[in-house]
C-alpha cells in the first residue's frame, strides 16, 4: 500500500510511514482525526481516551488543520487496509469450537451430547 509521509511534529510519534501514533501513546493519529471529523470534542475524547491528554488532542487536530491533504490521505489508506484485513479475516472458514457453541446456543445439541462435547 503506498503511505503518504507526514512531517515530523512535536504531538506525532513516526515508527513508519503506516504507524503514525500521538506523541507518547499506542492511539494511531487516524483514530483522534477521525474522532475530531465526527464531531467530538477533544475533552469527550480525552474521557474516551484517558492516555491523551489535551495538549496533545489539540495538537494533532492543530497539525491536521494544518496538513489536511496528507492527513486525509494517511486516514483513508488506514481505513483502507483495516476493511482488507477485516475482509480477509472474514473470509476465514468459521472455526469448529465456534459452530459448536452456535449449535449449542439455538439449542441443536441435545444435553446428553453436550456432556460428551466438554470432553472431545
Amino acid at each position: 500500500m503506498d503511505w503518504p509521509t507526514l512531517e515530523p511534529n512535536v504531538y506525532l510519534d513516526i515508527h513508519a510511514p503506516d504507524n503514525v501514533r500521538v506523541r507518547g501513546t499506542r492511539i494511531d493519529v487516524s483514530l483522534v482525526i477521525e474522532e475530531y471529523l465526527d464531531g467530538r470534542l477533544p475533552e469527550e475524547m480525552q474521557l474516551s481516551y484517558p492516555s491523551l491528554d489535551l495538549e496533545a488532542i489539540y495538537g494533532v487536530i492543530a497539525y491536521y488543520l494544518g496538513h489536511r491533504n496528507v492527513v486525509d490521505q494517511y486516514v483513508a489508506a488506514r481505513t483502507r487496509e483495516a476493511r482488507e484485513i477485516e475482509k480477509a479475516y472474514r473470509s476465514r472458514p468459521e472455526p469448529p469450537v465456534v459452530t459448536r457453541l452456535k449449535m449449542i446456543r439455538a439449542g441443536a445439541v441435545p444435553s446428553a451430547k453436550l456432556r460428551m462435547l466438554r470432553f472431545e
